[in-house]
């Protein structure tokens, strides 16, 4: 079973103690509308074929809580990572214009397909994607 990413935080899952009123902010109905589009995006893609439940799901949300909030708008500002998972512009050759709204790359669709592609590509799965966070601090 799935368990719902403001469930995770409200259970402090995600290490964040949130009130009542806290679950009704704009960050975490952003929270729920990038979880449905992960979701989505893991279903339509084979290679990520149960990663929208049980471990690999509790891992995806801890490592992308940790890293993003799963704010597309997030940034580093000391390594420059940017996005819901936290792309290095430098290696991942983003393109000129990302800042603009109207960027496609500022899509969270994209963003979290690329996410997924390059946790599947680099670690095999979300929680050794998430084993990586927590001994080194990045993934």
């Amino acid at each position: 079973m799935r368990t719902s990413l403001i469930s995770a935080v409200m259970a402090g899952v995600v290490g964040v103690e949130a009130t009542a009123a806290q679950a009704y902010s704009p960050a975490v109905g952003r929270m729920l509308r990038n979880e449905r589009i992960a979701v989505s995006v893991i279903e339509s893609n084979s290679s990520c074929k149960g990663w929208d439940r049980g471990a690999e799901w509790r891992d995806l949300v801890k490592l992308w809580y940790r890293e993003s909030s799963w704010n597309q708008w997030a940034r580093n500002r000391s390594s420059g990572a940017i996005g819901i998972p936290q792309l290095l512009p430098s290696v991942h050759h983003v393109p000129q214009g990302y800042w603009d709204w109207r960027h496609p790359l500022r899509s969270a669709r994209v963003q979290i397909r690329w996410g997924l592609n390059y946790i599947r590509k680099r670690y095999g799965n979300p929680a050794r994607a998430w084993a990586h966070e927590r001994a080194h601090g990045w993934y």
